[in-house]
């Protein structure tokens, strides 16, 4: 099921009821531009039909990752004149990437809950960026790649809305909860970086990844959390403690102080990032 919500005249997210996940419809007057492509076949369709109504033509379809909840309807939405844009690293998936997909799907792949996919299946851009992009067609872009999250996050920033579109680099959360960086596919210090740069931005909305929009104390939050990390990894790595040991000693609610008794949306993040950091 897919929740369709105007933010203004140009701006629609598509959020799905699966995993909170966010396509973007941005309405550029004579076309349309899509920011990722959702998960699931009927979500999808659900999106595709939303497209249709418009009747505007698709002229750019961007993806923030690699990851399939964001990139996987790119065959089904785009039309024959559709330019898709990516960053230059998403037209690989690197072998270490493929190894932890493996590791964490083992023994799912048969669970109705289990969301790996083929990734040659993803119909792969036309265009991609290395360094930042702008481009001006009925409102000016700017394609901000922002390592961390994966290793070919961007954000979009819509300068004349002064919105940003976040992909993964920030997730959002639920209404009283609270989200945390999740880097397992990237690097914290690479994060770390990319959200000095976007702290940058005059911005008056962010949209998340997933779930509600943010604001932007959100970057301070994110950056306590990653600091955090590496002041444990900086304190425990010389004594060698598995990683059972590691996630006793450093929690979740010891890494945030902007909690403000909200619970952790999806408390898997925390332990994925602790397998990242220290093993």
């Amino acid at each position: 099921m897919v929740n369709f919500q105007k933010i203004n005249e140009y701006l629609t997210i598509a959020q799905s009821s699966v995993l909170r996940v966010n396509a973007v419809i941005i309405d550029c007057i004579d076309h349309i531009c899509l920011v990722d492509t959702l998960l699931l076949p009927s979500d999808i369709k659900a999106l595709k039909a939303f497209l249709k109504n418009l009747n505007k033509p698709l002229k750019y379809l961007i993806n923030t990752h690699w990851h399939s909840d964001h990139s996987i309807g790119n065959k089904y939405l785009a039309d024959s004149d559709t330019i898709i844009i990516a960053h230059q690293r998403y037209f690989y998936t690197h072998t270490d990437e493929k190894e932890r997909i493996r590791s964490v799907y083992k023994g799912q792949e048969n669970s109705k809950n289990s969301y790996l996919v083929d990734y040659n299946r993803i119909m792969q851009p036309h265009i991609c960026i290395k360094n930042k992009f702008s481009f001006a067609d009925g409102l000016t872009f700017s394609l901000i790649p922002t390592p961390g999250h994966s290793s070919d996050s961007i954000c979009i920033y819509l300068h004349e809305l002064k919105t940003l579109i976040a992909g993964d680099t920030l997730l959002g959360s639920p209404d009283g909860y609270y989200s945390l960086p999740y880097f397992y596919w990237g690097d914290e210090q690479d994060y770390i970086e990319s959200l000095e740069a976007l702290k940058g931005l005059d911005l008056t909305c962010i949209i998340p990844g997933h779930s509600n929009i943010l604001t932007s104390e959100i970057f301070d939050h994110y950056l306590s959390y990653l600091h955090c990390l590496l002041d444990y990894k900086e304190k425990l790595s010389h004594l060698n403690y598995p990683l059972e040991k590691v996630k006793e000693i450093v929690n979740a609610d010891q890494c945030v102080d902007f909690a403000n008794g909200r619970k952790l949306w999806k408390p898997e993040i925390h332990n994925l990032n602790l397998e990242k950091v220290f093993i």
